[in-house]
C-alpha cells in the first residue's frame, strides 16, 4: 500500500511545477515570462525549504501516515484552488496563444534557436497578412 500511495503522490506532484509554468505563459506576453518563472521558481524553493520542517513537524505530531496525510490535504486544496481560478477566466483563444515549436530533447542549441526564429516569423507573417486582408 505504501508503494501505491508513494507512485501516486510522485504522479501527481512531480509535474506540477511544469504545468504551472506552462499554464502561467498561456496568460502572458513574451517580456513578462522570465520574471514569472522566477517568481514560480522562488515560490518552488521556499515549498523545498518549509516542506521538509513541517512535514517533519506533523509526523511527529500524528505518526509516519503524518507524511500522505499532509499531502493528501495540500493536493486536495490544490485541486480546489485549480477548480475555482478554472471558473474565473477564460482559457485563450488559438490566436491569443504564443508560437510554439516542438523540439526534441537531442536537438542542439543553434537547431533549437533557428526553429524557434522561423516559427516567430512565421506567426509574424500570418499575423501581417490578416491584417492586410482586413
Amino acid at each position: 500500500m505504501l508503494l501505491v500511495s508513494a507512485f501516486i503522490v510522485g504522479g501527481t506532484s512531480n509535474p506540477l511545477y511544469s504545468l504551472l509554468i506552462a499554464h502561467t505563459n498561456d496568460f502572458l506576453d513574451f517580456d513578462d515570462m522570465v520574471s514569472a518563472s522566477g517568481g514560480l521558481l522562488f515560490i518552488n524553493g521556499i515549498g523545498a525549504i518549509a516542506g521538509p520542517l513541517i512535514v517533519g513537524w506533523v509526523m511527529q505530531a500524528i505518526g509516519a501516515y503524518g507524511f500522505f496525510v499532509l499531502i493528501s490535504f495540500l493536493m486536495a486544496g490544490l485541486a480546489l484552488y485549480a477548480a475555482y481560478r478554472s471558473t474565473q477566466r477564460a482559457a485563450p483563444t488559438v490566436e491569443e496563444a504564443n508560437a510554439y515549436q516542438t523540439v526534441m530533447p537531442t536537438a542542439s542549441l543553434l537547431s533549437v534557436e533557428f526553429a524557434q526564429e522561423i516559427a516567430i516569423e512565421t506567426a509574424m507573417e500570418e499575423e501581417e497578412s490578416q491584417d492586410v486582408d482586413e
